[in-house]
């Protein structure tokens, strides 16, 4: 597989009148054709900011992208002006955006919002993307989708905007596909219909996805990556079964143990990670995770762990494995 997207160094900031939060804090990492990753943590953590500066959604001010870049095929799209960058959005990079309800236009029609992006990118006659937009309605399982091309937001369900919203996002067949917590306000059915729907569209398009989410749960079957921020920060990065099967933060850990499993005890309780993630105006100066991590030593709370190499392919930024190799 070849690079399609890498991210270097990105550090994001908003100033704000009690100072400067300061949401991303370093994030690096690739992403290669047709591979799927995870991007997990609490709210909170930067994931969202991290999809929206993907995009070049920050919006300023107060949003401020300091430094960092995000290449696409080795092009930097943080160096794009916003004429250049409409071009990006949609066509190279797609976004499944978090609540369907508030993502689409209330008082326009489902094809016409489906038929937008292929209007102003493909220069599609209105017929030729009517066609298009009811054929992605069927092809995210959608029944009647001629009919339910010409109906509002309102008139569907949860469900359907949702996958209104990944042909949305789908409509020009990008490379990459940024699924913002797809699933958070859909029961645990319609979860699995989704996910499963995205599967099936990826291995179709050859899409690259990033897939953001709150949930442990619900990425073990879609990704092969998993990364896990904390305080603007990635502080782990594996395969799915590393980090499942073998976590190596006390913070991945302690969201492993607070995710409830199948093969659990049914009077096993859930442990909850003890006190709050940590106010990003006033960072820690050692490891962020310090006051929450009961296997926290000295050097912890007063210097920040660099990036340890704990296997080819699983890093980790904790000083519990300062004997490794450092990266």
């Amino acid at each position: 597989m070849s690079m399609l997207l890498e991210v270097k160094d990105l550090r994001v900031s908003f100033k704000t009148y009690m100072g400067v939060v300061r949401a991303l804090r370093g994030v690096s990492f690739s992403v290669d054709r047709r591979q799927s990753i995870a991007i997990v943590g609490e709210s909170g953590c930067g994931k969202s900011v991290l999809a929206q500066s993907l995009m070049k959604l920050i919006v300023t001010p107060p949003g401020v992208i300091e430094s960092g870049q995000v290449l696409l095929e080795g092009d930097d799209l943080l160096c794009k002006s916003n004429k250049e960058i409409e071009r990006i959005r949609g066509k190279e990079i797609g976004m499944i955006f978090q609540d369907p309800m508030t993502s689409l236009n209330p008082t326009m029609r489902i094809g016409k919002q489906i038929m937008e992006g292929l209007r102003k990118h493909l220069r599609m006659s209105r017929d030729k993307a009517f066609a298009r937009a009811v054929e992605m309605l069927e092809l995210v399982g959608i029944s009647n989708p001629t009919r339910r091309a010409l109906q509002y937001p309102h008139e569907l369900s949860g469900g359907m905007r949702q996958r209104v919203i990944i042909a949305i996002a789908l409509a020009l067949e990008p490379k990459v596909l940024i699924a913002d917590e797809p699933t958070t306000a859909l029961d645990v059915t319609i979860q699995a219909q989704i996910l499963e729907l995205m599967k099936k569209i990826q291995k179709r398009m050859d899409t690259s996805i990033i897939f953001i989410t709150h949930d442990l749960g619900v990425v073990a079957n879609l990704c092969d990556q998993v990364m896990v921020m904390y305080a603007g920060k990635i502080v782990e990065k594996g395969s799915v079964r590393q980090i499942y099967h073998h976590p190596a933060h006390p913070y991945t850990r302690g969201l492993l143990k607070s995710c409830p499993r199948l093969d659990m005890d049914t009077k096993e309780r859930l442990l909850p990670i003890e006190g709050s993630p940590p106010n990003l105006l006033h960072i820690p100066s050692g490891c962020a995770f310090c006051p929450r991590c009961s296997e926290a030593m000295r050097i912890c709370a007063n210097r920040e762990p660099k990036t340890f190499q704990v296997s080819l392919s699983h890093k980790v930024d904790c000083w519990k494995h300062a004997n490794q190799e450092t990266i």
